[in-house]
């Protein structure tokens, strides 16, 4: 007997976050072809997501996809919705990459379901704090868990050939947005390096203004803050973002979580001890 109820009809936002999430885990932009209305734009918390017509947002979406190809990383898209005041949602796709919440593409659509406006959010609401659907469209979980394993292959190589010695400690560098409370991030640096005996820390504040000055001929001379170095090390693109070097070199990058005991977890796995197996007792003789 046919049922009695009329099967739900899926609204159009989530049919164009279905497609958007199948371009990203697949890397193909024709998932997204013709779903486009004619002025459609590509915005967002960044200066860079701007694109506008049908061509320019394929060009974005195109380069997005290129970039995310590029990093080799294990990543997920994946329908979601974020929260942006009381019970008031975006629909739109979550990107992790490398286990850790990316970027949040809003996608609004006009009445026919075509889509208008993709937003993207790098912060406020952060990526972290979507709500996850499962609904995963095109996504290859034995290509993912193979980049995973090559990914950490990789920083357990790294890890060993800088560990050249039994001091070779761990230095955090935390990189928030000069607009952001420090005091969260500052707990978690403080309780990181309670959990690695040695290990060192610092907190970078990113600036909105760039720092600029003129020599005596009058050409302007930029100065790369020490924040914008860090986030080029981490390959982050937003606030806020934690790393972790070893001997200088950047061997977890881009952490957007925060959480002291995956990061701990995390090396640990990498083959860094917690603890410093020799240490020099200094002995004060009266």
């Amino acid at each position: 007997m046919a049922s009695q109820y009329l099967e739900k009809k899926m609204p159009h936002r989530i049919k164009a976050a279905r497609l958007l999430a199948k371009t990203l885990n697949t890397l193909d932009l024709s998932h997204i072809r013709g779903t486009l209305i004619e002025d459609a734009i590509v915005d967002g918390d960044k200066e860079s997501d701007r694109a506008f017509g049908v061509s320019g947002v394929l060009d974005f979406l195109e380069k997005t996809i290129n970039q995310i190809g590029g990093l080799h990383r294990p990543t997920i898209a994946e329908v979601a919705r974020l929260e942006y005041a009381p019970r008031k949602y975006f629909v739109g796709v979550s990107i992790e990459i490398d286990d850790v919440p990316f970027i949040f593409m809003a996608v609004h659509t006009n009445k026919e379901g075509l889509i208008k406006v993709i937003y993207v959010h790098h912060s406020d609401p952060s990526p972290s704090d979507a709500e996850l659907s499962g609904d995963r469209p095109g996504f290859n979980l034995a290509k993912y868990e193979s980049d995973k394993e090559c990914l950490w292959a990789i920083r357990k190589a790294t890890v060993k050939k800088l560990s050249t010695d039994s001091a070779s400690r761990p230095h955090f560098v935390a990189v928030i947005h000069e607009s952001q409370d420090p005091e969260r991030i500052l707990l978690v640096l403080d309780e990181l390096t309670r959990k690695f005996d040695g290990s060192t820390c610092e907190l970078l504040f990113a600036s909105r203004y760039p720092v600029s000055n003129t020599n005596g001929l009058g050409e302007v001379l930029e100065y790369k803050s020490p924040a914008d170095v860090a986030i080029a090390d981490m390959g982050s693109v937003g606030f806020p973002t934690l790393g972790v070097m070893l001997n200088g070199e950047c061997i977890r990058p881009g952490y957007r979580s925060w959480n002291p005991d995956a990061v701990a977890s995390d090396l640990r796995r990498m083959g860094i001890s917690q603890l410093v197996e020799f240490k020099e007792q200094v002995l004060s003789v009266n």
